[in-house]
């Protein structure tokens, strides 16, 4: 047990979306020539590596300032919501097209729900963990 004290939100939500979204990016490449392949996967994993360079941001503070860990928020948080959204729309899809390209079992969906958690519990710590350390 540590006795460090974590200032500002936990970077543990950020790791449940880091894990999410890699797995979504190591996963969902489909057939076809290798360059159509990579540009997949390749879009996939850019939002991986902007949650671990978010998670670098809030991790140390005190080497680039206070501004570098708000970048660290705001980048996640946009990712959380851009999570969130996406989610929605790819489970609206899936209804609609289910023969179409996308999720159909449940090692397609464990990814999505992984990543949906994670941008979930940093949008709470962000709203609801601010209220609480106001009161």
């Amino acid at each position: 047990m540590s006795s460090r004290v974590e200032e500002g939100p936990s970077r543990r939500p950020a790791v449940l979306m880091a894990v999410g979204l890699g797995w979504i990016g190591g996963h969902f490449t489909g057939p076809g020539p290798l360059p159509d392949q990579l540009l997949v996967a390749a879009a996939h994993l850019l939002p991986v590596a902007l949650v671990l360079l978010a998670v670098a941001d809030l991790a140390a503070p005190d080497v680039g300032g206070a501004g570098r860990a708000r970048r660290g928020v705001v980048v996640l948080t946009g990712l959380a919501a851009a999570i969130k959204l996406t989610t929605g729309l790819v489970v609206i899809w899936a209804i609609g097209h289910p023969t179409g390209f996308g999720p159909h079992t449940v090692a397609d969906w464990i990814p999505i729900g992984l990543a949906n958690a994670g941008g979930g519990l940093w949008l709470r710590e962000v709203l609801f963990g601010r209220a609480r350390a106001r009161a």
